[in-house]
This record gives C-alpha cells, sequence and structure tokens, in this order.
C-alpha cells in the first residue's frame, strides 16, 4: 500500500511447474500491477524475482522500483 493508502501493489507469482531446491522459492518470478482506491489497474510489469518488491519506492506523485517500473500515481505511465 502506499503510505496514504490510496494505491496498492499487487503481486502474482508464476507457478512452477518443476520442483524447486530449498532456499529456491524467492527466485520466482511473477508480475506486478498497480490500482488505485476504486480498483482500476495503473500499470504492470513482469518481475523476474519477486523478491526485489522489497526496492520498492514510493513519492508523493510516483512509485518506482528500479530497472523495472516508474509509475505516475496519476495512472499515466512514465
Amino acid at each position: 500500500m502506499s503510505p496514504d493508502g490510496a494505491y496498492r501493489l499487487v503481486l502474482f507469482e508464476n507457478r512452477l511447474t518443476t520442483v524447486a531446491m530449498p532456499g529456491q522459492s524467492g527466485d520466482a518470478g511473477g508480475t506486478v500491477r498497480l490500482f488505485d482506491s476504486r480498483g482500476n489497474m495503473l500499470g504492470e510489469a513482469k518481475l523476474e524475482m519477486l523478491q526485489h518488491i522489497n526496492n520498492v519506492r514510493w513519492y508523493d506523485d510516483r512509485v518506482v522500483l528500479p530497472l523495472v517500473f516508474d509509475w505516475k500515481l496519476n495512472g499515466q505511465k512514465n
């Protein structure tokens, strides 16, 4: 959730069809989507590894995951 609660990021994990070794579950890829408080999807990006989502930075007018997305919070992509 954004600090003001007006936006949220939702992660969708790609299901692995093969068995992962112990400790590799965080290596799974997936998709991250940005939604506003009305449920409108404002952005979508693919992630090589879901654990990278820990580097998300919320600003007053945008949300950034370096090298993956930089979205304006009014719904327009940069």
